[in-house]
């Protein structure tokens, strides 16, 4: 029956995403542009708007050749003109008005992106375990920590994550649907939007795994026949090429970034600390509050994996693990680099989960179910009664009020701890009585949490009014940084709207054609240069045990 399971496919793909969308868009405005990868992308984003430097985009006045230039491209476009205006406004009602609007402008994409992930990950957990596992991962994906901590942010690993997962998709599709040539030439496109957002990191996220799969999978199919590949595969490659290289050639051939580029991928900036190996274990935490059954899924799938032939679930297992263990021999381990394998984390905990449906496996995994439940139940019964105490760090109101009051604590808990009951009851050897209950718990949690991180000193721009007092004595005259090796903080010219340019000492300042601005930074390890008297203190902004001083040039 073609035409009805057609129709349920696009269902799953259209109403899932729509969900989840419509559940965390209304949220968007709720954090400033608050620090990490995003205010990078952002900065970058306005700071095109400025110059008009579109084709290689420039931050702190220098060109921005660490990351290829996609994320800042759709950020920069997805600013409209008017907001974009008003956030020089001298009217502070209006000037934050404005910025409000722009974090929705700049975030909506990447919340889209996302939720096409979602769309993605159900079709590939379809040609892996079947609808149901499709439906379930996209589920699954969908209320974890991961996309309701990361769906909301305009970075490069959200980018990144939509582009893997349809190259894997498209390489699934051929693999398993024999739609070799649909696969060679979807594949060489989504590759190269993944590789024009973060660079080679995506090769290893897609095709090492799917050689490797392919390689065991021919030891025991003798049907996996390598030369069918061929003609999909140069296709394939032919359309990453023509799509993903055009922009590194233009960039090589008018800068030196072939130093840079290498720094990049071998992860080796000197500025960038070594992380802790075991960084990627926290794959177990994005994946809540499904990690008992993500551990129920790969020991799962891990058992399968000795079968012959090779079954299809276990390409969710090299789509995970292969990824990994490459990655973790770079010395640069963020948690956020784990994105991109989470659809495939999603497919390993639905294969968990249905294991509720054979009677069987389910009296195995009680204990597993138990640690659901009280993940779940941590989440939406004491972690609203933990922000409603003034005694919990972290949560607290910038005002120092705790994130809720008891009103709205106790009916979040009630309410959580009765989906939470509900979903005990019914979940006994009922895969839906586990996923509804959760999901909601989920969705009623984020947004509450969300409004309260907003309110707190974590969830606002540490140098927003530093900035708008800058701006507004300040208003047009150029800016300049001093800090060996680094840039200015992107809060500054996020909130000032100027790029605030870096200089590497003070003998580059160009000389005054007029008045300047200069931003000193000053810590235990690094003094402040020495600056001639015709530079006045004007203000300085206090972070920790640092401080940037501000001068100006009359």
């Amino acid at each position: 029956m073609p035409q009805p399971d057609a129709a349920r496919d696009w269902a799953a793909r259209i109403l899932i995403p729509l969900l989840f969308f419509a559940a965390t868009a209304p949220t968007l405005q709720w954090v400033e542009f608050a620090g990490g990868s995003e205010n990078i992308v952002v900065a970058t984003a306005m700071e095109m708007r400025r110059s008009g430097h579109w084709v290689i985009p420039t931050l702190a006045g220098e060109k921005r050749l660490a990351k290829p230039p996609l994320a800042a491209w759709i950020a920069a476009v997805s600013i409209d003109r008017q907001t974009f205006t008003n956030t020089l406004s001298d009217d502070p009602e209006t000037r934050d008005s404005a910025y409000r609007r722009l974090t929705l402008e700049i975030r909506w994409p990447a919340l889209l992106c996302a939720c096409i992930t979602l769309a993605l990950t159900y079709d590939l957990g379809r040609i892996l375990g079947g609808r149901i596992v499709g439906v379930v991962a996209a589920l699954v994906m969908g209320a974890s920590y991961a996309f309701l901590r990361y769906a909301r942010i305009a970075s490069t690993d959200v980018q990144l994550a939509l582009w893997v997962t349809g190259a894997n998709l498209f390489l699934a599709q051929g693999l398993f649907e024999n739609k070799r040539w649909w696969a060679g030439v979807g594949t060489g496109l989504a590759m190269a939007l993944a590789f024009i957002s973060k660079g080679p990191v995506a090769l290893v996220q897609t095709i090492i795994p799917f050689i490797l799969f392919f390689m065991v999978r021919q030891r025991s199919d003798k049907k996996a026949w390598p030369r069918r590949w061929l003609g999909p595969a140069i296709f394939g490659a032919l359309v990453f090429a023509l799509v993903a290289f055009p922009w590194f050639l233009y960039v090589a051939a008018r800068s030196e970034a072939w130093a840079t580029w290498r720094i990049e991928v071998l992860r080796k900036d000197p500025l960038v600390p070594s992380s802790n190996p075991f960084n990627y274990l926290t794959i177990f935490v994005l994946m809540l509050p499904w990690s008992a059954f993500f551990v129920v899924g790969l020991i799962r799938a891990l058992g399968e994996a000795g079968q012959r032939p090779l079954p299809r679930m276990t390409y969710a297992l090299f789509l995970l693990l292969a990824p990994i263990l490459v990655m973790t021999f770079f010395r640069d381990r963020k948690e956020r680099y784990l994105l991109p394998m989470v659809p495939a984390a999603a497919i390993l905990t639905a294969h968990g989960l249905l294991a509720l449906r054979d009677q069987v496996l389910a009296q195995r995994i009680r204990l597993p179910l138990i640690v659901h439940w009280v993940i779940v139940a941590g989440l939406g019964v004491v972690v609203p009664l933990m922000a409603a105490m003034k005694r919990i760090p972290g949560m607290l109101t910038v005002d120092g009020q705790a994130w809720f009051s008891w009103p709205l604590a106790g009916g979040l808990a009630v309410g959580c701890g009765a989906l939470v009951a509900v979903g005990a009851y019914l979940g006994r050897g009922r895969i839906w009585g586990v996923i509804a209950p959760t999901v909601v718990v989920m969705l009623l949690m984020n947004p509450a949490l969300m409004w309260a991180y907003g309110r707190s000193e974590a969830g606002r721009s540490e140098m927003k009014e530093f900035a708008f007092g800058i701006r507004q004595r300040y208003p047009v005259i150029p800016a300049y940084s001093i800090r060996a090796g680094r840039r200015p903080p992107e809060e500054l010219s996020i909130y000032m709207n100027r790029t605030v340019q870096a200089l590497a000492d003070l003998s580059k300042l160009p000389p005054p054609a007029g008045p300047q601005l200069l931003f000193v930074f000053e810590d235990k390890k690094t003094a402040a240069p020495a600056l001639p008297p015709y530079w006045v203190p004007v203000d300085s902004y206090r972070r920790g045990e640092s401080v940037w001083q501000v001068y100006h040039h009359p």
